[in-house]
């Protein structure tokens, strides 16, 4: 089995209306251990200046595009995708996450957008598809990473190759047969519908 892991900075929280600033992709093959695909930092002139609030959460400078090396949004995703045409599809997950909620929705926005082909790839989400004991309620990538004693550095936390890292550290506390029988058994997901200020029921109930 291929596990292509990877994360995404980007100009914001919305995946609808974001657009990528960086993006690290490392592949664990079974039996074969790692092999990195791509660490890009991303920009281009339409690009507007990170906010204070992106810049601070990722450690990425606003001016970061000055004297890095950068590449167009076009230029990562489409050295992405011809990496991944080299794997196949029936033996290869995209893993990353809340991949349903950001990642793999810009991903797929953006290559649109850059008219880069992607190829069809099952994905898993660290967020929800990994055999979490009940215990561990909370579901970001850093508190799951200090559940599973995992040690973090919090100046390096939202980074791209640091988060890709932190999954990779916290999918090897299980068995790829335990994860794959976990994510292909059916589920169900259950939305509460209340308004911010009733969540509280959501949550008692």
């Amino acid at each position: 089995m291929n596990f292509v892991f990877l994360d995404f900075e980007a100009t914001g929280l919305d995946a609808t209306k974001v657009r990528p600033i960086e993006l690290c992709a490392i592949v664990s093959h079974t039996g074969k251990g790692l092999s990195k695909i791509i660490n890009h930092l991303i920009w281009e002139s339409s690009y507007t200046e990170l906010s204070d609030e992106v810049s601070e959460i990722t450690h990425i400078p606003k001016d970061y595009y000055i004297n890095n090396l950068v590449f167009t949004p076009r230029e990562a995703l489409t050295n992405f995708c011809t990496a991944l045409q080299g794997l196949e599809p029936t033996d290869t997950f995209l893993v990353a996450h809340n991949a349903l909620r950001f990642d793999k929705v810009l991903l797929e926005i953006e290559c649109q957008r850059q008219a880069v082909p992607l190829p069809p790839l099952e994905w898993i989400d660290t967020q929800h598809d990994l055999p979490y004991p009940e215990k561990f309620k909370c579901r970001k990538l850093s508190h799951l990473a200090l559940d599973h004693g995992i040690t973090i550095d919090p100046s390096t936390l939202h980074r791209a190759a640091a988060d890709v890292e932190l999954m990779i550290a916290i999918f090897k506390k299980y068995t790829e047969e335990d994860i794959l029988k976990f994510v292909m058994a059916p589920k169900v997901v259950l939305q509460a519908l209340v308004s911010y200020d009733n969540r509280q029921l959501a949550k008692d109930r």
